[in-house]
């Protein structure tokens, strides 16, 4: 899907109805006309000039999200280049769907045309025709260097998705997608493109969404931020990419600097802190106020929640071997109890997991205790 807007370009990839990946490019389309006003470019040389300038972009977003995956249809959100588009359904097919090499040469034909001219034939305002132009050449540009065999602009707008929301919040109809999904599949992509440990990271998942949903009483916390709970556990090693030695600091600053589309900016940032979190000593607001500006006292409530739960649920899996066959969780007399069934020898978890539930204590008011089940019935 390719997005423009007027500051900026947003281009998302989906695979097999989930987002893989999405980039946010600063090639919008008046920030383009600016940049062609300031070096006094004639409207018809737009064209060659833009490649010039959104082709260096692109060819580093197909290097970072394509590779080898071939691109085969373009979806166009805009407002600009979607009188063209529907002119030629109009004209030439009843499909929505316009071939990429169609619209290169039918873009083509109105290149040399006089500014009114163009305005009259595709029936816009005078004043829209550079911008017109500006966001046909960035689609021609992106579709050919792609390689995308189709285009299709289904002219849907800002309104649009707010009477979609609307609609959607007052139950009118049936939610047919997960954008949820969305989110997951784009945060395990992240954690691909940084080399996370995939299998690792599926039973990081399993250990903190359980502890959340058995402390379900204790935190009061929503779906919503199960979802950012599931979230860290896919990017809990993100960082390590970068640096084994900083590895909280780093995944900090990887997600902070990557957009995840669905998540608002203040969801992003505490994220970031509860990853952050799980590598690093806990800090309070008084230790770092400037980190926490954008942040409510409640948000931070819920980073020390769901930080100690994920804290806790990588205490069991310290050594990245999967040891447990099974493990259980319950609250039983002012404490949770994780019930582990394992012959392994789990001497460093055991070692290593009182500092985390510790901290767990000290934000739930219940000490973990891990009560190991050997295959020979032999309760420690």
């Amino acid at each position: 899907i390719l997005d423009i807007g007027g500051g900026s370009v947003q281009i998302s990839i989906f695979h097999h109805d989930k987002l893989a990946a999405t980039q946010n490019l600063r090639l919008g389309v008046l920030r383009l006309n600016t940049i062609m006003n300031e070096i006094g470019a004639p409207v018809e040389r737009y064209d060659s000039l833009i490649s010039e300038i959104v082709l260096p972009q692109v060819d580093h977003f197909r290097k970072m999200y394509l590779q080898e995956n071939r691109i085969r249809n373009l979806i166009v959100v805009d407002d600009y280049l979607s009188p063209i588009l529907h002119r030629m359904r109009k004209q030439h097919r009843a499909e929505d769907f316009i071939p990429g090499k169609e619209l290169e040469l039918y873009v083509s034909q109105y290149a040399q045309k006089p500014v009114m001219t163009v305005a009259q034939e595709l029936q816009v305002p005078l004043e829209n025709i550079p911008l017109l132009r500006i966001a046909a050449a960035l689609v021609t540009s992106v579709a050919n260097r792609i390689g995308v065999e189709s285009i299709w602009a289904p002219g849907v707008t800002l309104c649009d998705g707010l009477v979609y929301e609307y609609a959607e919040q007052k139950k009118w109809m049936d939610e047919k997608h997960d954008f949820e999904q969305d989110i997951v599949a784009c945060a395990v992509g992240i954690s691909k493109r940084y080399m996370g440990n995939h299998k690792r990271s599926e039973t990081l998942q399993a250990l903190a969404l359980a502890i959340f949903d058995t402390t379900k009483k204790l935190h009061g916390l929503s779906a919503r931020h199960r979802l950012l709970l599931q979230i860290c556990a896919i990017l809990h090693d993100c960082g390590k990419y970068i640096s084994l030695s900083n590895m909280g600091e780093c995944s900090y600053h990887i997600i902070m600097s990557t957009e995840m589309i669905g998540l608002s900016h203040r969801e992003r940032e505490m994220v970031a802190n509860i990853v952050r979190f799980n590598h690093t000593p806990f800090e309070t607001i008084l230790d770092a106020p400037e980190r926490y500006t954008d942040l409510s006292e409640e948000e931070y409530l819920v980073i020390a929640k769901l930080s100690a739960i994920l804290r806790v649920a990588n205490g069991l899996d310290r050594t990245h071997k999967q040891k447990f066959k099974e493990v259980h969780f319950r609250i039983q007399q002012e404490k949770l109890v994780i019930a582990i069934d394992s012959a392994a020898d789990i001497t460093v978890e055991k070692g290593m997991f009182e500092r985390r539930a510790l901290f767990f204590e000290e934000v739930f008011g219940i000490l973990p205790v891990i009560r190991q089940k050997k295959e020979r019935g032999v309760a420690e």
